[in-house]
């Protein structure tokens, strides 16, 4: 963004679509997850997965932070402004996430999940003496573009700080890094057992190892279908057995995590990335990512590719890291609005009680279950309990499922299930705005085997919204409206539209 004076400042809805990608430009005031820059109130919102439309509180509070910023450009440069912004912005997520003030983990910020995930890849790289592979779990489980991410390569036609680029193509001085990945199920979309899923990953590690290669595992907490993929267990095991050999990156962009589990995965050596714009509902693209001590001093020193300046400010990066000092000056305010808008969100999530919040948290599971389960035309796509035991305690809020995917039958097919083309339009359909009924946010579907699912999500915003019995039981009655219309629209499905995909 090029700013030189107050006066140059976008309004607020404008602002949160700046700083990013393709993906969050508007079309027909639409983002390509399908959700406008300003508050609907009135949606039945269970699309978290993907994406939220911002809350009217949210809005307000990124509109108050875009007059502070008006005030502040009139005092000093745009990139000093967006570098202290950025700072407060690290301040409140520690503050909120439990983390102390000081030097136990630096946070770096980046504009979404895949923008940190290369980032992640390149610091790895950068300050290995060794080529490195990385391996993550199979591309129906992650984000869009995260194979092209973790390979150093262009994964849109967009850098969020340089413009154009040739998607897929090294960015340039990245090295030589190789990409595998594991299944975590099968064709049938059954899972896959975790034994098998170790002994796949530790055979890569040990094929790496024998060429002289690191190894970045990135583990995923939680999947586009609610899994944790490798397990913890098995994480922890071939953490230990691996040791320097072995880098891990905790994919947990959803943000799905207690303080104790962030905690205790940093404990662990992990770096964490998170995004506000899941589980929180913030707007879409604001991601953070978190690197314990022993990381942040590696990766400090190190002269990340000159190619990463496409995809990050000075502000952006910790204080002293080498990477900030060569990094181009700028100023993304687009960036900062939202992260003050999913910041709001966590804070008014972190004020629930703790034990009132697992209360809802499972009471909505087992309405979304029991909801789904008894619907002859959907059906319950196979999942784990959420086991993270080996590290943290099992009691909090995260410790239930929140994310509930599901097969649609096949009205044109007796027996099947609707593949990826059809559900994406009974996905649309649902969203649609024409007046034919609520509209119907769910997260977009995702390939399960050789059908597709949606996925019904209980998110932060749900959680304080449903803070007393009063709002609970309009949760759950928004539940069975909204599986209504998707049982209704997908019923009226005409046999070619419904055509099974697979």
């Amino acid at each position: 963004m090029t700013l030189r004076r107050a006066a140059d400042l976008p309004p607020t809805a404008a602002l949160l679509v700046e700083g990013g990608d393709r993906r969050i430009a508007l079309s027909d005031g639409r983002n390509q997850y399908g959700h406008p820059a300003s508050p609907r109130p009135g949606e039945l919102a269970f699309g978290s997965s993907t994406a939220s439309t911002i809350s009217e509180p949210a809005f307000a509070a990124a509109e108050a932070l875009r007059g502070r910023l008006a005030q502040a450009l009139e005092q000093a440069p745009p990139a000093e402004v967006y570098r202290q912004g950025m700072r407060r912005v690290r301040r409140a997520l520690r503050r909120l996430c439990g983390l102390e003030a000081g030097g136990g983990t630096d946070v770096l910020m980046a504009a979404s999940g895949t923008d940190l995930h290369l980032v992640a890849a390149c610091l790895v790289r950068a300050s290995a003496a060794a080529a490195l592979q990385v391996i993550s779990v199979q591309g129906s489980e992650t984000g869009s573009g995260l194979d092209d991410a973790l390979a150093g390569r262009h994964f849109a036609p967009l850098a969020v700080c340089g413009g154009e680029v040739a998607k897929g193509d090294l960015i340039p001085e990245v090295g030589e890094i190789a990409r595998a990945a594991f299944a975590i199920r099968d064709a049938d979309g059954g899972l896959i057992d975790e034994a098998s899923v170790e002994d796949e990953i530790d055979r890569r590690i040990a094929g790496a190892a024998a060429e002289g290669r690191q190894t970045l595992l990135v583990a995923t907490d939680v999947t586009k279908t609610g899994l944790i993929a490798p397990g913890v267990a098995t994480l922890t095991r071939l953490a230990a057995k691996w040791g320097e050999r072995l880098v891990v990156l905790v994919d947990a962009c959803q943000f799905r995590l207690s303080p104790d589990t962030l905690r205790a995965y940093l404990g662990q050596g992990f770096m964490v990335a998170v995004t506000g714009s899941k589980f929180l509902t913030g707007p879409a693209f604001c991601g953070a990512l978190f690197v314990p001590r022993p990381l942040a001093a590696r990766f400090a020193d190190s002269r990340p590719p000159a190619g990463l300046g496409l995809y990050g400010l000075r502000g952006e990066w910790p204080c002293g890291w080498a990477a900030g000092e060569v990094a181009p000056p700028g100023c993304n305010l687009g960036l900062l609005l939202r992260w003050e808008a999913a910041l709001h969100e966590l804070a008014a999530f972190r004020a629930l009680d703790p034990r009132e919040l697992r209360w809802s948290a499972s009471l909505f599971a087992d309405a979304a279950r029991d909801r789904i389960g008894a619907a002859p035309g959907l059906r319950v796509v196979e999942t784990r309990p959420l086991d993270r035991a080996p590290i943290a305690r099992d009691d909090g809020w995260d410790a239930t499922q929140t994310i509930f995917s599901f097969r649609v039958r096949d009205p044109g097919a007796p027996g099947g299930f609707l593949g990826m083309e059809a559900l994406g339009r009974l996905h649309r359909s649902l969203a649609a705005e024409d007046g034919t009924g609520p509209v119907v946010r769910l997260g977009q579907p995702v390939a399960c085997g050789r059908d597709g699912a949606l996925r019904l999500c209980f998110s932060a915003r749900h959680a304080v919204e449903a803070r007393d019995a009063a709002g609970f039981s309009r949760l759950l009655a928004s539940v069975g409206t909204a599986m209504d219309r998707v049982e209704a629209l997908a019923a009226a499905l005409a046999p070619r539209d419904a055509a099974r995909v697979g």
